[in-house]
């Protein structure tokens, strides 16, 4: 037995060492660095430049819950993410806002203002590519599993609220 169990360990060190390790491209690696250097992508909107950095987990977890609003459906994926933010220009200004801010204290005093200026200052063309940049900021397992919890946590609110109005 022990000499089937040497054997199998043996044939799956020699099947690792076998497989084909795949490079990350040279965008992945870029944006690796750039996330972990929180170094900043410069921007210009309304006639202003930003600098966006790294999305702190609160941002991340704000936005999570937008896009929960926007595209209602259990097991989105981000494509059917951007879809949904397609057609709720609102929500794409609020995720922009929070990415722009990306500070409690920002977001707290100037976060009214912000988005006021980007509805009515800018053009939502230039929100598109932006929207996108920030969503790759995020890491996009977080994204979906934050996703996934909220709307769990919907669904789990929702299934007490009918048992409540059962009991009745």
């Amino acid at each position: 037995m022990a000499e089937i169990k040497k054997a199998v360990n043996t044939q799956k060190k020699q099947t690792i060492k076998n497989k084909e390790v795949k490079k990350a491209s040279d965008e992945a690696m870029e944006r690796l660095v750039q996330v972990m250097s929180d170094s900043p992508s410069l921007v210009k909107l309304a006639n202003t430049e930003w600098a966006i950095t790294a999305l702190k987990p609160a941002v991340q977890w704000e936005i999570a819950k937008i896009a929960c609003e926007v595209h209602k459906v259990e097991n989105a994926h981000y494509g059917d993410v951007l879809k949904g933010f397609a057609t709720n220009l609102p929500a794409v200004v609020r995720v922009i806002t929070l990415a722009l801010l990306n500070d409690k204290e920002r977001i707290a005093n100037e976060y009214d203002k912000v988005y006021d200026t980007l509805m009515w200052e800018s053009k939502p063309t230039e929100w598109a590519t932006l929207l996108f940049e920030i969503l790759n900021l995020q890491d996009i397992s977080f994204f979906l599993q934050i996703t996934q919890v909220v709307e769990m946590f919907r669904q789990t609110t929702l299934q007490r609220k009918m048992t409540m109005e059962e009991r009745r």
